[in-house]
């Protein structure tokens, strides 16, 4: 039975190649030839280079005269050999990804990759079309209406072995070949591809044996070509995934000619040459997704299939010049050489010109609050976060609105891991870039040993180890804020159309053979089948009669997998692919210093006018991506995801005409890239491709490159091994030369840059510029359009100039201004902070079970007072303007003092809240208070529905006070300068641990920041050098509100904002070693976290405890702290909403009776109506003369205080009362007075008069809400 075969499509892509490709700027040029350089692999200090892809030189690519590619420069003529048709497959996405190799137990091991195999033969069919010139090339020579080539992709061949007749440039690819044989120096020696005809003399066969290893071929898969320009870039790949189609054949006297003119259709086939390189061999007893059903089956009972690539095209048409024909190509360039237009925009991300949609998509409100909102949290994506962090370590927890159900931790051994993972990645680049030194610069071969450093690399892998042990499985994973870098900035291209298929990301579809019906072969196709193999020869002749039965015709309807959605026919130019981008600029240094305070980002320093020397030329190749239209369309769709059909527009209510919508937005005519490398030159790194000390086999471990081992400096294979993966950027070495007077190394950037050169090439070549590249005396200026986040400000006194280093004559503004950011991995610590029991220890971080909220403050705007509760909501204290003093202190009344579980007073413990208690009985002081409360009532957001249940929503808003502290945290030691080029000193304490951040507590314009006002710690407060209580300079609150110089209140003001500095502990300082008991771990785990708890910088809050703090730094993104909701809602249910009232005339004195059963208490649940009065008899009369007994007639129970205007049934009365009680015993035995409360009800009144006889009363004391003032229904 035959062996199944699977149908892949593939799409082809074809670009007519004659002189008129070479345009005058702006019009495209064609770059000359300039194939990956080998040579630069040697470990020869003279030779090495951290990127062996060379950048394009475009300075003489234009005319066609003056470029190699088209010209010889030697004799002046053309090269007719190097034009024609250069026809390219793209390999489909299946081929370009690896695939985790899984354990038994299903576990995919990500360390080990295995790589794809790409087909490695390729037939290409070509089919003339009447027309060409001349035209008696088929009469008069042996040209023929069909031709057949077969490209064996994966055949290795040495340049040794070529002959005069073979171009290397344009007949094979270079590609590096790990034989691990100790000599890197025939890389560049080595090539693979060739393409012979299918018909001939001798006839095409497979070579290739379908078991053993053959020195002649290789397992081709793309990671392996170490390229990643390998699978598309046509200069590349020559014969391996494309084809020169020059029109070459023999005249009638037996010389070489080529066709001037024709018209041809093409037809590829593609497959591997071995079946065990296939990826469909082999698949049983795996789960694949099949189908657009996406149903799971199971491939057991499935044979083992081949899989087969086509594709198509048809109607190209090549002729001497495209004269008057639109090339897109000379269409892009015109586009981006346009200076007038601002064609480059540079921003943070692909989307960053297009925030006023993304922000709707994170809020769904449209008020200005909720974008304001959405805006910061998109500041985010300016950052680049760490993928090994994010998250901590805790016991399992409890639903969010409860407390945790036992002590959760954050495990600082899994911290301490996690550090000393990041450390160790560290000092295995560092030991890569000993190595590099070693072998790149000749005058380092003497230099230190590397001794030392390998034993750091070890000492912190025991260290990653031992951390692992403690806690092992008992605790889970929760979410932290990982460390963040600053993106580089990205590059914006608008008007070039993205080349990529519209359904490039989503499932290719496919066919099985048994779908396609067999038709007969036209007699001029080639009949050497034999050598193809038994599949391809059953297999081929069912898919190429569609491809020779189609006749090219204008009203032809192509076929389902022979075309795309648009078909590609009729081509005389060839497309325009954009593929990479190359991009060169000068960056001058400058120093900034903090903004104003309505925003959080830093700034130069005014008029920085002139030049400085401080300056570097940077380069870099980036690929370009068609994200914005793709990222756009996924928001779209997430739109759509959470938006309601009914909701939506009429036209866009229907599922099809939303993804019509999709598809054409992934069709706008906008490329980005990021430029990557920008930061890394800043720290003296080199990105690009370059000898690597460790070779990996597909599936293997790292193995040491045999020609990598120097024992004598140090790197034997044990040390090599211990470099990991850790080897993808180079240190700069001998890279580039610096001044005397200038450090290379930037830790912090701050500067501005501009473009010298911006070019974007595509997969043929072809090249345009947003600068002309033309030799010039001074370089065309560029004037990009910029985001708001590299926007320089104005100078000043002329608003019409920018704040820049050099002055543009007209006006313009080519420079970009790079904001201040920490240019390694960085991180704020943000969390509240709780008292520990042991004072050794301090403050610290709070657990997930603990309430970091040391008071709680509600304003009685009644009483113009504070009432002050306890973290459980328990009263403590109110404070109103009143006395001697100006301010009155009311203590523990109308409650006692209550028990915590010791039976000890709660009140000693609160010295902070006494202490702020002592503060405010200053009269100014405590009118500043509440006015600033007041004041922030109108920048705060509204309390949640959930709030108006509690009882204290009827007198006023909570307001949480609580400890916090940040800090900003390294996550792996400083940067250290790595170039060997530069005679500038290093300081012996790294120059980044000496910058000072300033921090923006709260924000007063950002309704949804919660922040009212902080204290200032004192001197030592963390190191635990102030007394329990005395932490906080309680005299003075700082805040954005209501602010006057007489009161003890302060502006928040740049200058204020408190300054952090950076830290990075060694977590080989901190190793926990093997604990055998629980006192043990525990007072280990102390002294794991206690020097970072010391770098916490101490502040006290007030703030709404609904709502976020955040702290704002301009050099990370921004950092926010919340209380959990258990805390809050276990005080809100127990706070009670009271105020004072009185005096009160009460006509009816039984209604005040104290009743010793009826004693208030702090936990006496006040919802509950209080019992009713004792039932007595009365006597009236004025006289006193009538009287009457009480068998006669018994005079009925009070109901209660009778106040106007009140519910009875939500409120009670809370009456004082002096009683007499006596303490001790014996002879200490004493009667003392002491003030009682009693709960009362309240009467109905119906406010008419009814002139009640005395005598009266007047009374005193707190009226107190009963149950929440919202209906049921409403809560």
């Amino acid at each position: 039975m035959a062996t199944p075969v699977v149908c892949i499509p593939v799409k082809l892509d074809a670009f007519v190649l004659n002189p008129s490709a070479c345009g005058t700027f702006p019009e495209a040029t064609l770059a000359p030839l300039a194939q990956p350089n080998f040579t630069f692999l040697r470990l020869d200090s003279e030779l090495i280079e951290p990127d062996v892809l060379p950048y394009h030189d475009l300075h003489n690519a234009s005319p066609a005269s003056a470029n190699p590619r088209l010209t010889d420069l030697s004799t002046g003529k053309l090269r007719p050999e190097r034009q024609g048709v250069y026809l390219h497959w793209m390999l489909p996405r299946v081929y370009r990804s690896g695939a985790a190799e899984q354990t038994a137990e299903g576990i995919e091991k990500l360390q080990k990759p295995k790589f794809r195999a790409a087909p490695d033969r390729w037939m290409v069919v070509r089919r003339l079309h009447p027309g060409f010139q001349p035209s008696n090339a088929m009469s008069s020579g042996n040209l023929k209406w069909v031709k057949a080539w077969v490209v064996e992709s994966n055949r290795v061949r040495s340049i040794t072995n070529f002959g005069l007749e073979i171009d290397v440039e344009l007949e094979c690819a270079p590609f590096i070949v790990s034989d691990n044989s100790g000599s890197l120096d025939s890389q560049a020696e080595i090539f693979i591809g060739a393409k012979s005809d299918l018909e001939g003399p001798k006839g095409w066969t497979e070579a290739r044996s379908i078991s053993g290893d053959d020195p002649n071929f290789i397992r081709l898969d793309v990671a392996g070509a170490a390229n990643p320009l390998f699978a598309d870039f046509t200069s590349h790949n020559a014969n391996v995934f494309s084809i020169l189609d020059n029109f070459k054949f023999t005249d009638a006297n037996n010389n070489t000619a080529y066709l001037t003119q024709a018209t041809a259709s093409y037809y590829v086939v593609g497959w591997h040459s071995r079946p065990d390189e296939d990826n469909l061999q082999g698949v049983s007893g795996t789960q694949k997704t099949m189908g657009d059903d996406k149903t799971n089956i199971n491939l057991n009972t499935f044979p083992d299939c081949r899989a087969v690539c086509h594709g198509a095209m048809y109607g190209v048409k090549y002729q001497p010049n495209t004269t008057g024909i639109a090339v897109p190509a000379h269409e892009a360039g015109k586009k981006l050489g346009d200076k007038d237009s601002h064609p480059v925009t540079v921003g943070t991300t692909p989307l960053d010109a297009m925030l006023a949609l993304e922000t709707l998509l994170l809020k769904q409100e449209d008020d200005v609050d909720s974008q304001q909102e959405a805006l910061d949290m998109l500041t985010a994506h300016n950052f680049q976060p760490s993928q090994e962090d994010g998250y901590h370590w805790h016991f399992s927890m409890m639903p969010k609105d409860q407390a945790p159900a036992g002590p959760g931790v954050i495990a600082p051994s899994k911290k301490t891991n996690q550090g000393a993972s990041r450390e160790l990645k560290q000092a295995r680049w560092e030991l890569f870039a000993k190595w590099w030194n070693f072998s790149a610069d000749g005058s380092l071969r003497q230099a230190e040993r590397v001794t030392s450093l390998e034993g750091t690399v070890r000492k912190l892998t025991d260290a990653v180890e031992a951390a692992k042990k403690p806690l092992g499985d008992i605790v889970e994973r929760g979410s932290q804020s990982p460390f963040y870098r600053q993106n580089d900035p990205t590059i914006l291209v608008p008007g070039v159309q993205n080349p990529w298929p519209v359904d490039w990301l989503k499932n290719t579809r496919v066919r099985l053979n048994s779908q396609i019906g067999p038709s007969a072969l036209p007699a001029s196709f080639p009949d050497n089948w034999d050598g193809l193999g038994n599949i391809l020869k059953t297999e081929i002749p069912h898919r190429l009669p569609q491809f020779f039965n189609l006749h090219p015709k204008d009203d032809a309807l192509l076929p389902v997998y022979h075309d795309h959605e648009t078909a590609d026919t009729g081509i005389t130019d060839g497309p325009f692919f954009p593929l990479f981008l190359e991009f060169e600029f000068n960056s001058p240094d400058k120093n900034p210093f903090p903004g104003n305070p309505s925003r959080t980002r830093y700034m130069l320093k005014a008029d920085v006018n002139g030049k400085t020397q401080d300056e570097r030329v940077i380069r870099g190749r980036v690929l370009v991506l068609p994200q914005p239209g793709f990222l756009l369309s996924t928001n779209i769709q997430r739109l759509f995801d959470a938006t309601a059909s009914e909701d939506l527009p009429p036209a866009l209510q229907d599922s099809k005409k939303q993804d019509v919508l999709r598809a054409e937005v992934e069709r706008m005519a906008y490329l980005s890239s990021p430029m990557v490398g920008f930061t890394d030159h800043l720290v003296t790194l080199v990105n690009g491709t370059h000898v690597k000390p460790t070779i990996r086999e597909p599936g293997k471990a790292l193995e040491p490159l045999t020609a990598a081992i120097n024992i004598d400096g140090g790197f034997d294979t044990e040390t090599i091994k211990l470099m990991g993966i850790e080897t993808t950027k180079t240190p700069y070495a001998d890279y580039t030369s610096f001044p005397d007077n200038i450090n290379p190394l930037k830790p912090v950037t701050h500067g501005q840059f501009k473009f010298t050169r911006l070019d974007i090439f595509d997969k043929f070549g072809q090249a345009i510029s947003a600068i002309n590249p033309a030799p010039a005396n001074r370089i065309p200026p560029l004037y990009p359009a910029l985001s708001e986040y590299f926007h320089p400000q104005l100078a000043t006194g002329d608003p019409a100039q920018a704040n820049t280093v050099g002055r543009d004559p007209y006006n313009h503004c080519q420079f970009a201004q790079f904001p201040r950011t920490i240019n390694q991995d960085a991180r704020i610590n943000a969390s509240f902070l709780h008292r520990d029991d042991d004072e050794a220890i301090g403050w610290r971080p709070c657990t997930e079970w603990e309430n970091p909220v040391w008071g709680i403050v509600v304003v009685n705007f009644a009483e113009f007072a504070l009432q002050l509760f306890l973290p459980d909501g328990t009263f403590y204290r109110e404070v109103r303007l009143g006395g001697p003093s100006g301010a009155t202190e009311v203590a523990w009344k109308p409650f006692k003092p209550p028990k915590d579980t010791n039976g000890s007073d709660l009140d000693k413990r609160c010295p902070q809240l006494d202490k702020l208690i002592t503060s405010l009985k200053d009269e100014k002081y405590l009118g500043a208070f509440i006015r600033t409360i007041n004041a922030s009532l109108a920048s705060v957001p509204h309390t949640p529905n959930q709030y108006s249940q509690f009882l204290n929503a009827v007198v006023g808003r909570p307001l949480a006070l609580a400890n916090f502290g940040f800090s900003l945290e390294l996550a792996t030691p400083p940067v250290k300068c790595q170039s060997s080029n530069s005679s500038f000193p290093q300081p012996n304490k790294p120059v980044l641990l000496d910058y000072d951040f300033h921090i923006k507590i709260g924000d007063k314009d950002r309704v949804y920041d919660g922040l009212v006002g902080y204290f200032n710690p004192k001197s030592g407060a963390m190191a635990g050098e102030q007394q329990f209580g005395d932490e906080l300079d309680l005299s003075e609150m700082l805040t954005y509100y209501d602010v006057d110089a007489d009161r003890n209140t302060t502006q928040i003001t740049p200058d204020r904002f408190p300054p952090i500095s950076p830290y990075h502990l060694s977590a080989t300082d901190f190793q926990l070693p093997a604990i055998g008991s629980a006192e043990g771990l525990a007072s280990a785990v102390k002294n794991l976290a206690r020097p970072h708890w010391q770098q916490l910088r101490m502040v006290g809050a007030l703030f709404d405890p609904f709502s976020k703090i955040h702290l704002y730094s301009g050099i990370l993104p921004i950092a926010s702290l919340q209380l959990p909701q258990w805390s809050l809602q276990d005080a809100m249910q127990r706070m009670t909403a009271f105020f004072h009232m009185g005096p009160l005339l009460v006509t009816d004195a039984r209604a005040i009776k104290y009743d010793p059963a009826n004693v208030l208490t702090p936990d006496r649940d006040l919802n509950a109506p209080p019992p009713p009065a004792p039932v007595a008899a009365a006597s009236g009369g004025d006289d006193g003369n009538a009287k009457q007994s009480t068998k006669d007639k018994t005079v009925p129970p009070p109901t209660g205080i009778a106040i106007p205007a009140i519910r009875s049934a939500e409120w009670n009365w809370l009456a004082p009362f002096v009683v007499e009680t006596t303490v001790g015993t014996g002879k200490d035995m004493k009667k003392v007075k002491d003030t009682q409360w009693n709960p009362l009800g309240i009467a109905d009144l119906d406010n008419k008069p009814k002139f009640e006889k005395g005598p009266y009363v007047a009374i005193e004391g707190y009226l107190q809400l009963r149950h929440p003032i919202t209906a049921p229904d409403t809560i």
